[in-house]
Parts: C-alpha cells; structure tokens; sequence
C-alpha cells in the first residue's frame, strides 16, 4: 500500500481532487433568427465557435430573411459566410471572407468611452431589476434534457438634462440544462475567454447567441456616452450567471420605451403619406418615423437561439491560423 500510494503524483492528486480546473478546448454549435427592426435585418443563421485558452475561432453563416431589405440595398443571394478569428495573446483580430479568401486584421485595444457632445445624451442608470422563476415544463433539445425558465430583466436609464426616463426591458424563456461535467467544462472556457476578451477590448462578449445581438440593440437606441448602458448590461450579465445550468435554448423579446420627442409629430407622418414615394417605401418610413417613439407594449426585437451541439476534445493550432491561399484586403 504504501509503495502505491507514493505512485500518485501531486498532478495526478490535484487532477482526482480539481478536476474543474482542468483546462479543455471546447467546440459550440448554435442555431439562432431574429426578427430584425420592423422586419429590416431580420436574418437567421448558424455559427461553431472553437476555444482553446486565449484563442478563438467563429465560422458562421447568416442569411438575411427580411422582406424589406430589398429597399434598402438588396437582398443577399443565399447564406453569406464568415470567419472570425481571435487571438488575445497577439491582441490581434482576424475578419476571414472564405469566398473571396480574404482577410482583414483589427488589432484589439480598449476602446476609450467618448465624451458626450450632440450627438451622445448623457445619461445615468436610474435602476435595474431581474426576476426568474421556474415553470414545470420540460423538454429534450438536441440530446439535452431541460426545464424551463421564465425571466425579465428591466433597465431604466435618465437622462440628466432633462429628466426624462428611458425603460428597457428584455422578457426571456429559457430551456435550462442541469450542470454535468462537460457543460460545467465548457461554461468555464467560454466564460473565461468572454472576461479576457472584455478586458482587452472594453466591449461586450464576442460569439453565440440571441443576447448579444439584443444587448448591441440596445447600445444603439441609448445614443449615450455608455457608461450608463455598460454598468446596466453588467448586471444583466451577473443575474444571466445565477441561471442554475446551462442555457440550451433562448427566446427573448426586447421592449423599450422612450420619451416622446417633438420631431415625431402627427404633421410629419401626413407629410409623409403624400411624398411621392413609392408605397412601399412610405410605409417603411412611416413605420420607422413611429417607431422613434415606441410605446413599449409591443416587442421592437424578437430572437431565438438554440445550442445544437457542444464538443470537448482538443483542438488543432490551424483553427485559429489564416489557412493558407487567404490574401489580407
């Protein structure tokens, strides 16, 4: 016994008492569509993000859905592809176009919030407040066994000239995977590259999924100095980590109220109606010209997203290198 004993190594110790904090590349595959701003963008797609330490790669494919694109420049023909790689250690980004074999690289920095001025309201967060709460309904998604979680999260931001209160909020229903060792593994990974990358560049995470795509939404309508908006999305991101397991399948539906600004007037839609325009395109403009001033009641976003499939095996050093024949733009 004693001869077997001495034959356990401290690594191998530390591995039978830690094994969670053994490292391990992961792979994640998603399924995602969004409705897009009053039908404009709306886009489904798929994306595989690979991850191995500071080194990050995401092919994903979109193809935009909506109707009304077609008026603002044409519609796409078919899926268009795209290959993002990232490499922390390098503070180097790289925008790969497969069709073309075209690269171009974005060194990563921090980015400087900049100081409010005309076009940027200074604003402060008035508040925020989560609620989840679990429903009986259960369902198996692409091999994994979930339970569904309702949740709402509510972001007030002032505005500190005037007074005026902005009030986002995202309503979520969430299918919920109870932790295993492979989706504990795999959280950890993507989660400590999401920090790093943060870190490093100042913005939100980069890859998966319905909630980034409606937190850069919202970045968008805040037309702020963004501080405000950053400390607002680090709580919604601190509350999205108390969700005990990982989430496999998202919908989210963002609503967002906004005070009443004197260039929407009734006088502006009637001018509206007798431009010559097309109809179509009036229509589009008119929509957009009352949706400036959403009353919150109805969804101005929807989005779903559904994890397909999430690996655990090492991954080559190719993946996050230019393949050779790619020439930089």
């Amino acid at each position: 016994m004693k001869s077997l004993f001495f034959k356990i190594t401290l690594p191998v110790l530390l591995t039978l008492l830690f094994p969670f904090r053994l490292r391990a590349d992961v792979q994640i595959s998603e399924e995602y569509q969004n409705s897009g701003f009053m039908g404009i963008g709306a886009s489904r797609g798929e994306t595989i993000q690979k991850i191995k330490g500071n080194d990050s790669s995401i092919d994903s494919s979109q193809d935009f859905s909506g109707g009304m694109m077609g008026l603002i420049g044409g519609t796409q023909s078919g899926p268009k592809r795209k290959i993002d790689i990232i490499r922390l250690q390098d503070k180097k980004r790289w925008i790969l176009d497969p069709a073309k074999k075209t690269y171009t690289e974005v060194p990563l920095k921090a980015q400087t919030p900049k100081e409010p001025n005309m076009s940027h309201i200074p604003v402060r967060l008035k508040g925020t407040s989560f609620k989840i709460a679990p429903s009986k309904m259960r369902k198996t998604i692409h091999g994994f066994k979930t339970r569904l979680y309702n949740a709402e999260f509510i972001m007030k931001l002032e505005n500190t000239q005037n007074k005026q209160v902005s009030t986002f909020k995202v309503k979520l229903k969430i299918w919920v995977a109870p932790w295993t060792l492979t989706l504990r593994k795999a959280h950890r990974e993507i989660e400590d590259f999401n920090s790093k990358y943060l870190k490093a560049t100042g913005t939100g995470s980069v890859g998966l999924g319905a909630q980034p795509l409606g937190l850069e939404m919202l970045k968008s309508m805040t037309h702020s100095s963004g501080k405000a908006l950053t400390k607002g999305i680090t709580e919604f991101r601190k509350k999205m980590s108390e969700i005990p397991g990982f989430p496999i399948e998202m919908e989210s539906n963002w609503y967002v109220s906004l005070p009443k600004q004197k260039s929407q007037s009734p006088a502006a839609l009637e001018g509206l109606k007798s431009a010559n325009l097309p109809e179509a395109t009036k229509n589009l403009l008119a929509g957009l010209l009352e949706a400036a001033n959403p009353n919150g009641e109805s969804p101005l976003i929807s989005m779903t997203s559904s994890v397909s499939s999430i690996k655990l095996a090492p991954l080559a050093g190719k993946n996050f290198q230019i393949p050779q024949g790619y020439r930089r733009k």
